[in-house]
């Protein structure tokens, strides 16, 4: 299992001064090195990244990744909202 955390900023929505921005979803994905994370559900799998802490102008998302095999992986943390 590992732990992977980004930063979002949206301007005027995560620096509106709030301890959190309202309406931004967190997705954490991860698939094989060198694959296309635009195929999410063919060779990725995905779990919600939720909001951690608002920090300055930035918010942070984290998510926790149980892969089932100790091997490298890729992995990409989006946000939308």
């Amino acid at each position: 299992m590992a732990m992977i955390s980004g930063q979002v900023l949206a301007a005027t929505v995560t620096d509106a001064g709030r301890a959190r921005a309202a309406g931004i979803v967190g997705q954490l994905g991860y698939g094989p090195v060198g694959s296309d994370p635009l195929r999410l559900g063919a060779d990725w799998s995905g779990a919600a990244a939720d909001v951690r802490q608002g920090r300055g102008q930035h918010d942070e998302y984290k998510g926790r990744v149980r892969t089932g095999q100790p091997r490298k992986y890729a992995y990409d943390l989006s946000a939308s909202g």
